[in-house]
């Protein structure tokens, strides 16, 4: 929970979600071991385009670096439909048209990195002997219409839980 609830974290995610942010632990929220040699972790987009924003947030507890399967990203890939399913088969990761519109985003031993879900990204094949370990969060912005009932697959990590209602006409309120 230090790394869910680190301010410069939950700053960063402010922007982006606004000041209600909560944790799911229903998604992501693993440490990932890419062992030298590894093969690729294969291009996935994780919500759809039409969902709401959620946020991945991968912690570097090594270096990344294009040697050892750096993350890529399409850029403006969250914004567009690409007329491709989520998780696309059938192609070696270099082979993937995805793989031609994609930068390589390296981050030193302890960096952050925070991306929308629904961007296509994946990570080449580490092509050292040593591991690369990140940790995985992810987190969306509090929805207002659905704080009635407790969610144990979400924590509210920053701000409160505020039940508005949907909104009623200002005639009926006069009735």
């Amino acid at each position: 929970m230090e790394a869910a609830t680190h301010p410069i974290v939950l700053n960063a995610l402010e922007t982006a979600l606004g000041q209600n942010i909560e944790l799911l632990t229903n998604k992501h929220n693993h440490i990932m071991v890419r062992p030298g040699g590894s093969a690729p972790v294969p291009w996935h987009r994780g919500e759809e385009l039409y969902a709401r924003t959620l946020i991945t947030v991968l912690i570097y507890i090594d270096e990344s670096t294009i040697e050892n399967g750096c993350v890529r990203v399409v850029p403006g890939a969250h914004q567009i439909s690409l007329s491709m399913p989520r998780r696309p088969k059938g192609m070696a990761f270099r082979e993937n048209p995805l793989f031609y519109r994609s930068v390589p985003l390296p981050m030193p031993k302890g960096g952050v990195l925070l991306f929308n879900d629904a961007l296509f990204h994946g990570a080449d094949k580490n092509l050292t002997d040593a591991s690369r370990r990140s940790m995985t969060l992810a987190f969306q912005g509090h929805d207002t219409h659905l704080v009635r009932k407790a969610d144990p697959e979400k924590i509210l990590v920053r701000g409160e839980r505020v039940y508005e209602g949907h909104p009623v006409p200002e005639h009926l309120l006069d009735s």
